[in-house]
């Protein structure tokens, strides 16, 4: 593989050296002013309560599937390829998600009623399923994203944040209930996504007039990424809802403690993938070559990040997340997440594979990697579930990751494509260097540990040249 950088010889370094840069100072703030209104929220409700939060916020995760139907990475590729079809194509969507979003509340709530939550959680996931209607307003990152304008988008999530920030502090200060945060939960996602219209309305002119008789013709366009979707998000959040259903609740505010940290590192591929998708898929209708080229160091970078997230979440988070403050009753939770941790290492590398297979019009394939994961998904959380609780459930998820990633890998390659194995040996150099480091630093303070070791990564990373210098260069000039 070349040393070069990712972006070099062409004209879209510096634009997506920059986006990169933005999107990743945006959402370390939005990170850090979420963090700090969970651990209150977390200290506040305590495990029992957490429990309820989290369990009804996962649910309605299941039902937003329908909404989303996976139209964003859809309709990201063909504003990509055909650009003139924004007026009418992104309006459109958005009203197709809002009339899907009321279709999903009534699944939603037939589901409550037939899966015998009991009457506190069920309210609790009525109150969150009222954030469905809020997905159509994400359509218009689209065409930011293809812009590459996505300090606006990063400009939403921090306000999301200060909201809910904001809002928790309040609602523990009145000694509110759960039903409470969850309502603050909804409203900051709207006051997100009506930062998102108002923004994009001073770069795009859409065609508002509804186009009904488009829509057919747009789910069937969707279709087998959006089935691919839903089973993916099935095995996400499968884990959750059997776990509510024959565990306490305070092991479903353990887990559910650990899978917000997981969901948090999963924010990584995907921001990076809302990057790099417009560039991939240009790429697709460019020159193979080019592809191929994007495809290696996308897949390489998100090794070396991937195989970071993998040890320092294994070898310190037993130790680190009770040790964060409002933290300090969820011991479970650092050991579910040390698994958990493994997981999203895999995951890294899969979001890129995935989102190659759609940018070259290859979604059919991740119906058949998604289903039989869900599969497999299922059946090992039915398995070590009852006797393990959260930490069989971790396991599931860790055992699942690693089959998504293998199966994807040989999707993939059709197109000639394949993980670039030269340069695993200096990922893997760099890795061994961050374990001998955590290693001996053992006898430090948990966080202490954790930013020494974060530290030492970035060093090995140079030193083995697992990432070329000219990429860090490329993103420290644009940041």
């Amino acid at each position: 593989m070349e040393a070069g950088s990712l972006m070099s010889g062409d004209d879209l370094g510096r634009p997506v050296a920059r986006s990169l840069a933005v999107v990743f100072t945006g959402r370390a703030v939005t990170l850090a002013l979420q963090f700090v209104a969970f651990a209150i929220a977390a200290a506040y409700l305590e495990p029992a309560l957490l429990g309820v939060y989290t369990f009804a916020i996962a649910f309605a995760a299941l039902f937003r599937l329908l909404p989303a139907f996976s139209f964003d990475p859809v309709v990201t590729r063909d504003l990509s390829q055909r650009p003139e079809d924004e007026p009418t194509l992104v309006p459109n969507v958005a009203y197709l998600r809002f009339a899907l979003a009321g279709a999903a509340y009534v699944a939603l709530a037939a589901g409550l009623v037939f899966g015998g939550y009991g009457e506190n959680r069920a309210e609790a996931a009525l109150i969150a399923g009222f954030v469905l209607p809020a997905v159509a307003l994400d359509t218009f990152r689209n065409s930011l994203g293809v812009r590459l304008r996505l300090g606006w988008t990063s400009f939403a999530d921090v306000l999301e944040g200060v909201v809910t920030l904001v809002g928790v502090i309040l609602l523990a200060a009145a000694d509110a209930g759960v039903f409470a945060f969850l309502w603050l939960y909804v409203g900051a996602k709207f006051v997100n996504g009506l930062v998102l219209l108002v923004c994009v309305s001073r770069i795009a002119r859409f065609s508002w007039r509804p186009r009904i008789e488009g829509w057919p013709s747009l789910l069937r366009g969707a279709a087998p990424l959006a089935l691919a979707t839903i089973l993916i998000a099935l095995y996400f959040r499968i884990d959750m809802v059997v776990l509510a259903r024959l565990k306490p609740a305070a092991d479903v505010g353990q887990y559910g403690a650990a899978y917000k940290f997981f969901d948090t590192l999963l924010l990584i591929p995907a921001l990076v993938v809302g990057v790099f998708q417009p560039v991939i898929a240009r790429s697709a209708v460019q020159d193979p070559e080019i592809l191929r080229r994007r495809f290696a160091r996308a897949v390489q970078l998100m090794t070396v990040a991937g195989l970071g997230v993998a040890v320092l979440g294994a070898m310190t988070a037993p130790r680190a997340l009770p040790a964060l403050p409002g933290f300090d009753r969820y011991g479970g939770a650092g050991d579910a997440l040390a698994l958990l941790a493994v997981a999203a290492g895999f995951a890294f590398v899969g979001t890129i594979v995935q989102t190659t297979l759609i940018a070259t019009h290859r979604q059919r394939q991740l119906v058949y990697v998604a289903g039989a994961a869900l599969a497999l998904n299922v059946v090992l959380n039915a398995t070590l579930i009852p006797p393990f609780s959260y930490m069989g459930a971790a396991a599931a998820t860790v055992a699942t990751e690693v089959f998504v990633v293998c199966l994807s890998l040989l999707a993939i390659r059709s197109l000639r494509l394949g993980w670039p194995l030269r340069d695993l040996a200096r990922s893997l150099a760099a890795a061994g260097l961050l374990a001998g480091a955590l290693g001996v630093t053992y006898a430090l303070p948990p966080l202490a540990q954790v930013a020494v070791g974060a530290v030492a990564y970035a060093v090995a990373v140079l030193l083995t040249g697992a990432v070329p210098r000219s990429d860090f260069a490329l993103l420290l000039r644009r940041a």
